[in-house]
């Protein structure tokens, strides 16, 4: 099983791995000359994409992902423009960050995301993704919602929304299912422009009546934040309507 970590290098190209058929995992992390993917066969399960500011687009690894990848880690490339990732169905952990150039993402319809983080990216909108767990949106700076994102979220472990200053709402989270009561974290905050709550108050609910029930708050460890938006309701005010400013 190959698993090949190249950093810190002045290749251009990846001939060298010609003779590889497939590679388990791949990290490309601060190669300031690489320019093309050439010499790449196949690739499963993990690959990192990390500072390679020369590369402009991931058009050469179609055809050459496994249709499930276990880690996907896009970060930083100063020139990256274009992604698709449309021949993936399934990522258990998808983290972008950085891309200054990169705006869109191409991905299958269906895309099962079971840990998402999406920081400091250049996105206004976002390709919908489903099954989602944890869940990090923090410091994008151009994102307008969260709708063509959450369409299809199952339920959470772990959420973080916070330092967006373009949403308004929560509009997305709708189907949003508290599946493990008190043992995770819940952050809303430093959104600057964020007014509408209603879209959790199903969330709310259940949070509410499993506090009733269990007669105990979160456990330790456990996070319930919402501050340093433009409204900032307690999870009272949004059970009883009081969910929008």
């Amino acid at each position: 099983r190959f698993e090949l970590s190249i950093e810190n290098t002045g290749i251009s190209n990846l001939s060298g791995l010609s003779s590889i058929d497939h590679l388990y995992s791949l990290k490309l992390i601060n190669n300031e000359k690489l320019e093309s993917f050439e010499g790449l066969n196949h690739l499963y399960y993990t690959f990192h994409l990390v500072n390679n500011p020369l590369i402009t687009s991931l058009d050469e690894l179609k055809g050459k992902y496994s249709n499930q990848l276990s880690e996907l880690r896009i970060a930083n490339n100063l020139n990256l423009e274009g992604v698709n990732l449309s021949e993936i169905e399934r990522i258990s952990d998808f983290n972008m960050e950085g891309n200054p150039k990169l705006q869109t993402l191409d991905s299958y319809d269906s895309l099962h995301v079971s840990s998402l983080s999406l920081i400091n990216t250049s996105f206004e909108f976002i390709p919908s993704v489903h099954g989602v767990e944890i869940l990090i949106i923090n410091d994008n700076q151009n994102l307008i919602g969260l709708d063509s994102i959450m369409g299809r979220i199952d339920g959470f472990y772990s959420i973080s929304i916070q330092n967006n200053p373009r949403i308004k709402s929560l509009a997305g989270l709708d189907s949003l299912e508290l599946i493990n009561y008190f043992g995770g974290t819940f952050i809303i905050a430093g959104n600057s422009s964020l007014s509408d709550f209603c879209s959790i108050t199903e969330f709310a609910k259940e949070y509410d009546q499993g506090r009733k029930e269990y007669g105990t708050s979160l456990k330790e460890g456990s996070t319930l934040l919402i501050e340093g938006n433009e409204y900032n309701p307690t999870i009272e005010q949004i059970v009883a309507g009081d969910c929008s400013n």
